[in-house]
């Protein structure tokens, strides 16, 4: 890692002492520090050096403080100030000692359901708050789910959210495990995206499982661009909530006020803290919220922590790491406060609103009282289960009668194979094949299968796939010839082509004036019409009139002085093997099946097809 920006003790602004430097994000370094003036921690987070050197970036990220200063939420994290100091950027948060929701999941715990509900219907809330306070925020995850000293949920680094997605060129496997479908299909994230992240989120605090588990970026993403959330028992009475809260198609997903109302109902119908049970040998935590003064004539219940459970031991620990580091105090997270609907108070009711809703405290009746009623209400608690039995009963008869309970075959995996393979995969399992789309990809082959949903392993009687169109194409500019180099590139940029002019690819020609452009080339191809968007093509140029007998205006080429990488995408294993023996190129394969004889093609490939390789070099594959 490199040498952070200022070390312990610095102070920035004449006010904040740096006490140690926590860790580095993709958007900036994170400090626990000290208000000088205030004798309180803090959390001190400065833009990292590449992302200051840019002036959109700077002035959106002050921007960014100064509205986020004026956020007034009990599930956001507080913005105190910002400023400059030694031509760094910074910005001035509230430190929240209770660990994160990422720190909890890793290890290897996760939330009961009526806590999941909790967490998730505040969480929303604030995403709805925010959303009309124009912050959309693209990166939700669960390290950036923070808990107060009360066990509060609070969203940090609303004012860090985008500012560098412009100057982002790749994503880890980390990075895109929250994106929603749109996002992996690089749209702008909406606020909708931001509800896709927080369905995972609560999907990975219930199961201990990522919804989407690849093993690469590339595949996550591809998965759930058709893909649902997976059915499990763990999600109980949240499924269908997080079913409407993933749909793939954006316009029909619900939005963060829905979902916020959709838990706000599960949360009534559920117990308001998690009970320990009797004999249990599991210690309840040290910490609750502060003892208040009541009415002589109610009874304090003492609410307890929410209790995490033990993941079962089919779930390994998932070893999340998270993208950005957060500041985490103790690894503990305590019960989570209910909140309502969030409206503008004043300043003096400020702190009456930041304090947690209680349960309905129960009058100390007369035992004779009690026990007069106590038929009444164990005759009204037997209907009422009669009735829930009832309505279970017929549900199961509907669901039977709907086949869902119906005999199936495992769904093949399809992905990566193509429709000829698919279709013949399909009828030896037994299962319907029907295409629901076309997609353009940069990285599968024409006619390939880019998803399927449901996914392999499934029990299903059909399976909808997503077909390849190929990557987008785009047609080259006319009046390349006969141009200087400066001039051609500008032209190729327009359309979103990278051009670059060789010293070493040059061609003798009899028309073209020295120096200027002859040729155009994209891999072997010479003066193609359309080449796959954002591509790099290559401009030869003129050396000038061949030397010797007759001059001709034939194109003679110089051997490019570096050599190139193969293009190994598409191919077979059998044709890869070929190609390096033939090239004398390295190989190596990464995906699902590498190593094995278990993969059929060549998705994509690093270093890029054409991109300089020394001799011998090696070229990673990554195979379905």
């Amino acid at each position: 890692m490199a040498a952070s920006t200022f070390s312990a003790g610095h102070v920035l602004a004449k006010r904040y002492q740096l006490k140690d430097l926590i860790g580095v994000g993709t958007t900036a370094e994170v400090y626990l520090a000290e208000d000088l003036s205030l004798h309180r921690t803090i959390v001190v987070k400065v833009l990292l050096p590449e992302l200051a050197a840019h002036n959109d970036v700077r002035n959106d990220f002050r921007d960014h403080i100064v509205r986020g200063a004026t956020l007034s939420h009990p599930s956001i994290a507080k913005i105190f100030d910002g400023g400059q100091d030694s031509g760094a950027y910074f910005m001035v948060t509230e430190y929240l000692p209770g660990g994160s929701l990422a720190d909890l999941i890793s290890g290897g715990q996760v939330l009961t359901l009526p806590d999941a509900a909790r967490i998730g219907r505040d969480v929303a809330s604030a995403l709805d708050y925010l959303a009309r306070e124009g912050f959309i925020l693209g990166s939700l995850t669960p390290a950036k789910l923070l808990f107060d000293v009360e066990g509060n949920i609070r969203i940090a680094d609303v004012a860090l959210a985008g500012l560098a997605d412009n100057y982002r060129h790749d994503f880890t496997l980390n990075q895109v495990r929250y994106l929603s479908p749109e996002q992996a299909q690089g749209l702008a994230a909406t606020e909708k995206s931001d509800v896709y992240a927080l369905a995972l989120i609560i999907f990975e605090s219930l199961t201990g499982e990522h919804a989407f588990p690849g093993n690469s970026a590339e595949q996550v993403l591809r998965e759930r661009i058709s893909s649902p959330i997976p059915a499990r028992a763990e999600l109980g009475t949240l499924d269908m909530v997080l079913a409407q809260a993933t749909v793939p198609d954006g316009d029909m997903r619900i939005d963060a006020a829905q979902l916020e109302q959709r838990l706000s109902g599960i949360v009534e119908t559920i117990p308001s803290y998690t009970e320990i049970p009797v004999g249990s040998s599991d210690e309840p935590y040290e910490w609750g919220f502060e003892d208040e003064f009541v009415e002589p004539t109610f009874e304090e219940a003492t609410p307890a922590p929410f209790k995490v459970r033990d993941v079962p031991e089919r779930v390994s620990p998932i070893g999340f790491n998270p993208d950005t580091i957060q500041i985490s105090g103790g690894r503990r997270a305590r019960d989570v406060v209910n909140t309502r609907d969030f409206q503008e108070v004043s300043a003096d009711d400020q702190n009456a609103l930041m304090k947690p809703r209680q349960m309905s405290r129960r009058p100390l009746i007369d035992p004779d009282l009690a026990s007069a009623s106590g038929s009444r209400g164990g005759r009204r608690g037997l209907a009422l289960a009669g009735i829930v039995i009832v309505v279970l009963l017929i549900a199961g008869v509907g669901l039977f009668v709907a086949g869902m309970f119906s005999s199936s075959t495992k769904v093949p995996s399809l992905v990566g194979k193509s429709m000829t393979q698919a279709s013949a995969l399909a009828s030896q399992a037994g299962v319907t094949l029907s295409v629901t789309s076309h997609a353009h990809s940069s990285s599968v082959p024409v006619n390939d299968i880019i998803s399927q949903t449901p996914r392999s392993g499934t029990s299903a009687k059909s399976v909808n796939v997503v077909v390849s169109d190929g990557p987008i194409m785009t047609t080259l500019p006319t009046g390349l010839t006969g141009v200087d180099c400066a001039s051609a590139t500008a032209k190729l940029a327009k359309v979103g082509l990278i051009a670059t002019c060789p010293a070493a690819q040059q061609v003798s020609s009899a028309t073209v004036p020295k120096g200027r452009v002859v040729e155009v080339l994209y891999n072997s191809n010479v003066n193609p019409t359309s080449v796959p968007a954002g591509s790099n093509v290559v401009l030869a140029l003129s050396s000038g009139k061949a030397t010797g007998g007759t001059t001709t205006t034939t194109t003679s080429t110089i051997p490019v002085a570096s050599p190139t990488a193969p293009n190994f995408v598409g191919m077979t294993p059998t044709q890869v093997n070929a190609l390096s023996v033939s090239s004398g190129y390295y190989y190596r394969t990464v995906g699902p099946h590498a190593g094995t004889k278990g993969w059929t093609k060549v998705l994509r490939q690093s270093p890029a097809s054409g991109q300089p390789l020394k001799v011998h070099g090696l070229v990673t594959l990554y195979v379905n």
